[in-house]
């Protein structure tokens, strides 16, 4: 008898294609236009003397100037870059006025800073925002004794929500809460202790407010967050830091359920920044080193802009401090910085806003005795770009080979050895004389880097059939009971023809046990992987046996394996 083979391969997903976006960062900043903005002597350069904010195409800025008597408080708004910079004071007469932050919503600013009137008490207020229309408040009123500082304020809503600190008794800490106008002003002491709590900040959304300040522990300042309900209930506290060193100029800002954290700690040696992120419902505080070398650094701050945290700080280079700028990943890694001013002068209190295009700048900056307040614009070039795509085409891979195997050699499972030999193409079971079982087999292997695997089938177009049409009958196995060979009955049954595969993906077929073979086409599958394999090899052999009865005849027929990747 004589059998021809055929082989056919179906790959799907001839090409994959991996595209990659990768968000690149271009070093590199532009630092321009630095202008002084004050036309008198201006502030100590202590904290809180600045403030800004971006509001629509407009840069807001805030700060207190020396009128030749008194300081008194400035604001200011410009283009982004800059430009169109005009200034209005603020406060008049015969005590100074100093300490001032600013918040805008809507078409309004609204403002909390000191007045000196015996002692530093507290002042809110209201302009439009070109500065007229100001209008202040005075919310503390105080016996002599106290003085308020480190004042801050968030508007939500229809409320101010403020946070601030006072030197009497024992360094109390204080909320408080007022309507848009400044009435209805109501404050409460929060937490004392024997030690100075420098200045606290807030922040608030939905349903909270949340607090950080430092606090000394008696050997040094560590940092402890609190949060509470809008109304001020369920005002809790929990310290955050133990190590030896001082933590201060804590700045923070909330994004969703997180908060981040940026701050000063000393290393033993130099003051050194550090970057904090925690849940916002108080879990998993976690703090990073940014800075490691051998010069002091001045108060971070930082925003948030497109997935990633943007910082402004000083460093000194030896003798000046100067401005920096750094970014990093939102969990803190990927912390990359630079300098961006180089003047003669020291600069203290740096602020900024960022967004893909520009940067405007703020600071304090030290001439002589007197501190003075300065505006730089510059291309941020440190902003993420908008994405560089790496591509990489890899190829399909498929490949499948078919090998004789030769007479006398085993066939894996089918329960015996070859009794012809085989090619890729040929089966030959030859002349049979008498009664007689044959086994032929061929070796098939598969290589593949298809993520699920391949499989290979196999099927036949017709029975083993002969010119005068007589066939090899089917043998009695099922591809879905697969059983051991026997001999065929007789009866009208004088001939079987099977097959089997070695793979113990399928596990019916082992311990020699064959299947029929339909005449349809129809494919069984003989080898499966899952997975990309290389020259993963498996044995299907065939079985054919007549007896005595069976008509003469030259039978034929064709078998093809179909294999098949899925990518």
């Amino acid at each position: 008898m004589k059998n021809k083979f055929w082989l056919m391969l179906a790959v799907v997903g001839l090409i994959v294609c991996n595209v990659v976006n990768v968000k690149a960062d271009s070093e590199g900043y532009t630092f321009e236009n630095e202008t002084q903005r004050d036309t008198s002597g201006s502030s100590t350069g202590e904290l809180d003397e600045t403030d800004m904010q971006v509001a629509g195409n407009k840069v807001y800025y805030l700060w207190h100037q020396y009128d030749g008597a008194f300081m008194q408080m400035w604001m200011a708004y410009a283009d982004l870059d800059g430009s169109d910079f005009v200034a209005v004071q603020l406060t008049t007469g015969g005590m100074d006025s100093m300490y001032g932050q600013l918040e805008i919503v809507g078409e309004k600013i609204y403002y909390i800073y000191g007045r000196m009137i015996g002692r530093w008490e507290i002042h809110t207020a209201t302009s439009n925002l070109d500065g007229s229309n100001f209008s202040p408040t005075q919310q503390t009123f105080n016996d002599g004794y106290r003085n308020y500082y480190g004042m801050q304020l968030d508007v939500y809503e229809d409320k101010i929500y403020y946070t601030f600190s006072c030197d009497y008794p024992n360094w109390p800490i204080y909320t408080a809460t007022s309507n848009l106008d400044g009435s209805g002003w109501s404050a409460t002491i929060r937490a004392v202790s024997q030690y100075w709590w420098t200045r606290p900040l807030l922040v608030v959304d939905d349903s909270k407010i949340y607090y950080v300040w430092p606090l000394s522990d008696g050997a040094n300042y560590q940092i402890w967050t609190s949060e509470s309900d809008l109304d001020g209930s369920n005002f809790s506290t929990v310290k955050r830091t133990t190590s030896l060193y001082n933590k201060t100029r804590i700045n923070f800002i909330l994004d969703g359920t997180k908060l981040y954290y940026a701050y000063i700690e000393n290393d033993g040696t130099n003051d050194q920044i550090w970057t904090a992120e925690m849940n916002t419902n108080g879990t998993n505080w976690v703090a990073t080193k940014q800075t490691n070398n051998s010069y002091d650094h001045g108060r971070p701050v930082l925003m948030l802009y497109d997935s990633k945290i943007y910082y402004n700080y000083t460093e000194t280079d030896g003798t000046n401090y100067q401005i920096w700028m750094a970014h990093s990943e939102l969990n803190g890694t990927n912390f990359t910085s630079e300098k961006i001013s180089g003047s003669l002068f020291s600069k203290v209190n740096p602020l900024f806003w960022v967004d893909e295009t520009m940067a405007s700048y703020f600071w304090n900056e030290l001439h002589g005795t007197e501190y003075h307040v300065f505006t730089a614009n510059g291309n941020y070039q440190m902003i993420i770009d908008e994405g560089t795509t790496v591509t990489a085409s890899v190829p399909s891979l498929l490949t499948f080979s078919i090998d004789g195997v030769t007479a006398g050699n085993a066939c894996a499972n089918s329960g015996g050895n070859a009794s012809v030999t085989t090619t890729s193409s040929t089966i030959p079971f030859g002349t049979y004389t008498g009664a007689q079982t044959k086994i032929a087999c061929q070796t098939l292997t598969v290589s593949t880097n298809a993520t699920d695997g391949y499989v290979v089938t196999v099927q036949q177009d017709q029975d083993l059939t002969s010119a005068g049409n007589d066939v090899i009958a089917k043998f009695s196995g099922t591809y879905a009971l697969p059983t051991t060979w026997s001999s065929p009955p007789g009866s009208g049954t004088n001939s079987y023809f099977g097959f089997t595969t070695d793979d113990t993906d399928y596990s019916a077929f082992q311990a020699n046990k064959y299947s029929q073979i339909t005449a349809n086409n129809t494919s069984y599958n003989v080898t499966i992987e899952t997975q990309p394999v290389a020259d993963e090899a498996n044995v299907i052999s065939y079985q054919l046996e007549v007896n005595n009865l069976q008509a003469a005849g030259v039978y034929t027929n064709t078998v093809m394996y179909i294999a098949t990747a899925t990518f």
